[in-house]
């Protein structure tokens, strides 16, 4: 048995029969919800902004254990409401970048703004 298998069902994430698996506990599979959450909200977030499905889940990967709670809370209430302006809001755009003096996001309604000078 693994050390993290051990360690899981010691605080009765998962219910661990030699020989025979594991099998997750009510708690563990609350845990896994979550995760699986907190992935697809960061994963979905990454392709609203352009970032390649296979990449956005890789991303989502690496950057779910970092994130500040505060932060995931935020996400949780901006993506509905990008969703709500404007389905694709954020795949319409086109954002033309010059890393040396500025990057300008041009939104599909004609109207631009400056992110970076």
């Amino acid at each position: 048995m693994t050390k993290m298998v051990k360690k899981l069902d010691e605080n009765h994430y998962l219910i661990y029969e030699k020989y025979r698996g594991f099998k997750l506990t009510g708690a563990g599979i609350n845990i896994a919800q979550n995760i699986r959450e907190k992935h697809s909200l960061f994963a979905e977030f990454l392709k609203m902004i352009g970032v390649e499905d296979d990449v956005a889940h890789l991303d989502a990967e690496g950057i779910e254990h970092h994130l500040h709670p505060q932060t995931i809370k935020r996400l949780e209430k901006l993506i509905p409401i990008l969703k709500k302006i404007k389905p694709s809001f954020i795949n319409e755009q086109v954002i033309s970048a010059n890393r040396e003096t500025n990057a300008t996001v041009y939104y599909g309604n004609g109207r631009s703004i400056s992110i970076f000078k």
